[in-house]
């Protein structure tokens, strides 16, 4: 795979080879989450403004996208769900009304539905200020509001209980896209099942057959992790992680078994392309961010029909960039919200394994802090909600040099995250949880909480998982399985050496602790 600067991707596939090329262009939007206008006061959006996607203009935002499709003319467009903001009858109405603008343009678009889309208790009319439920859609009038878009064209179809609104159609004489749902709607969890894997496996076996040798696959939920433990983050931003369903292995054998390597995916707004290598051809799972969010990308993908190669770059629609860039506030204070909860319960119990040491536990214990949650928020806040803030656009953005070690948002967030806890705790517990690893910390807390609380502060975000994340830039080299707050050397520490005898210790249950300079047994004993 060959990732320039501009997010140019070029992957092999593997497919058929034929003596001449033909290109067919394919554009790509996601996670629209269309308000109608009619549904709030254009005056007063107050009730939208807590909500990171930007609501209030997303009617407009898809009159952008549409024009800027049209202007591009390419082949197809596809949209991997979240069409609707809530699932309100009326928004999916004005969605479909657009896109038929662009099928009445030669055209051809496909959708799924995502999470937000149907049977949604969430459908609401915001005119009135707080929001008032209204008529949301089923399966069935989402595949006749969208008919027109994949579900009268299929030529096999999933339509079965729980397995709806599933198909396949063949864009042309070699391209075949399976379209799945991924969303088990009573339980609003991610997953493509049994049923649906079983559906994905006929499909590519009569596709081939028939010379259809370009198989593409869109789904609503990502099917990887595009860094590492995001599913720490909300297990349902890739699907397949609830017990009763299938495996994530399972899902990449069935499409490895049905010669798919491309993956079209939306729902967690970032703009990221992940891989796994597998013995046929890497899988690629792309997904792309939300059209109502920063930063409000589309995909280009131009697909070789006779080599399978295909060549994905993004472009933007700019102009709410400031305003979506602010509401990221909003997903910072809220993820700091989650943190902060965790973390006045992690704190405490830190406090009282400290204050268990014989003679200097009380003393370290004592500077400690003690804030409530709300005291907890606000400091986090202060101390680097900025620098959470980037990490959330450059996250959403796709810019994937965030994640190189030698990158300025690499180096900055980690910085901040350093010193937070450096300040939060003193100098000397702030070090020494830093230098921790997992089984310390485990032996000494009797958990992993304190660590994963701060850890929480900033998502994993400047983490790389080994396989699945690539850089944008040459000169950077990917991280292999990093956690930067395990074994790095935090910044102002000079005496990180001194460290290495407490750890050893804490290993050992003696609970050695540095202090100005001084190491102290448990018993009080003064090491030097």
């Amino acid at each position: 795979m060959k990732l320039t600067k501009n997010l140019f991707l070029l992957c092999c596939l593997g497919l058929s080879t034929l003596l001449y090329a033909e290109q067919k262009r394919i554009m790509v939007m996601s996670d629209l989450h269309v308000l109608d206008t009619t549904l709030f006061d254009a005056n007063n959006p107050a009730p939208l403004l807590n909500d990171v996607k930007l609501g209030e203009h997303s009617a407009e935002l898809l009159d952008s996208a549409v024009s800027l499709i049209l202007a591009s003319k390419p082949d197809y467009v596809l949209i991997p769900g979240d069409l609707s903001y809530n699932g309100e009858k009326i928004s999916h109405l004005y969605v479909a009304a657009k896109l038929a603008e662009l099928e009445a343009n030669g055209i051809a678009v496909y959708v799924v539905p995502g999470n937000h889309d149907v049977n949604n208790s969430s459908a609401k009319t915001y005119v009135s200020g707080e929001g008032q439920p209204t008529s949301t859609i089923t399966d069935v009038e989402f595949e006749s509001i969208y008919g027109e878009f994949g579900y009268n064209e299929a030529v096999k179809t999933l339509d079965y209980g729980t397995d709806s609104m599933n198909y396949m159609a063949y864009l042309s004489n070699d391209i075949a896209l399976i379209a799945v749902n991924s969303t088990v709607y009573k339980t609003n969890t991610g997953a493509l099942t049994t049923g649906v894997l079983n559906f994905i496996k006929d499909c590519a076996q009569e596709a081939i057959q028939s010379g259809h040798n370009n198989l593409l696959l869109m789904s609503h939920h990502m099917i990887m992790n595009h860094v590492d433990d995001q599913t720490l983050l909300d297990p349902n931003h890739v699907g397949n992680q609830t017990q009763g369903y299938p495996a994530l292995d399972e899902v990449y054998q069935t499409l490895e078994e049905a010669q798919i390597h491309a993956v079209f995916t939306g729902h967690t707004h970032i703009n990221s392309i992940a891989h796994l290598p597998q013995q046929s051809g890497d899988l690629y799972d792309i997904s792309t961010g939300s059209l109502c969010a920063y930063a409000s990308p589309i995909r280009t993908c131009v697909l070789e029909t006779s080599t399978g190669d295909m060549t994905i770059s993004s472009s933007e629609i700019t102009k709410y960039h400031a305003k979506e860039m602010d509401r990221d506030s909003v997903l910072a204070q809220g993820a700091i919200r989650s943190a902060s909860q965790k973390g006045t319960s992690a704190i405490a119990a830190f406090r009282a394994k400290i204050e268990a040491i014989p003679f200097i536990g009380p003393i370290l214990a004592k500077d400690i802090p003690n804030p409530t949650e709300a005291e907890l928020r606000q400091i986090i806040w202060d101390n680097m909600g900025k620098d959470l803030q980037k990490a959330l656009q450059d996250f959403s953005r796709g810019d994937e040099d965030v994640y190189c070690s030698d990158s300025t948002a690499y180096k900055n967030i980690l910085q901040a995250t350093e010193n937070f806890v450096l300040n939060f705790l003193g100098p000397e517990l702030g070090a020494m949880l830093l230098a921790m690893d997992d089984q310390t910390i485990r032996s000494f807390t009797g958990g992993l909480d304190i660590k994963h609380f701060f850890a929480s502060l900033y998502f994993n975000f400047v983490t790389i998982n080994k396989q699945q994340v690539h850089t944008a830039d040459a000169s950077c080299t990917t991280l292999s399985d990093v956690n930067v707050l395990t074994g790095a050397k935090p910044s102002g520490i000079e005496d990180i050496e001194a460290l290495k005898p407490v750890i050893k210790f804490i290993r050992d249950n003696q609970l050695l602790i540095n202090v100005q300079g001084r190491t102290y047994t448990a018993a009080g004993q003064v090491l030097q």
